[in-house]
């Protein structure tokens, strides 16, 4: 499973550092999800991660397609007795 996601190295000035930042980019839920969410990781199938990666070229059209919800089919979802899950609910895609 891979997630899209940016990511960025920069110069901090105030804290004389290398910072290495990055953020998972969201997309409104699928059904199943929406259940538990108003939005939800934008999950790559594999055959997506070239374009994603820029490995194999992709205009903007394609690219903004990847942000789709994944499919409701491809994901299951349980309750979870784990004290560690803040919602009381697993998903496993």
């Amino acid at each position: 499973m891979a997630l899209a996601g940016s990511w960025e190295s920069w110069h901090s000035k105030p804290a004389g550092e290398h910072v290495r930042s990055f953020a998972i980019v969201t997309t409104e839920p699928n059904e199943l999800c929406a259940q538990l969410h108003n939005r939800m990781p934008v999950v790559l199938a594999p055959e997506a991660w070239p374009q994603w990666l820029g490995e194999e070229p992709a205009d903007e059209a394609q690219l903004k397609a990847l942000l789709a919800p994944y499919p409701s089919d491809g994901i299951v979802c349980w309750r979870s007795a784990s004290a560690s899950a803040a919602w009381g609910t697993t998903i496993r895609i």
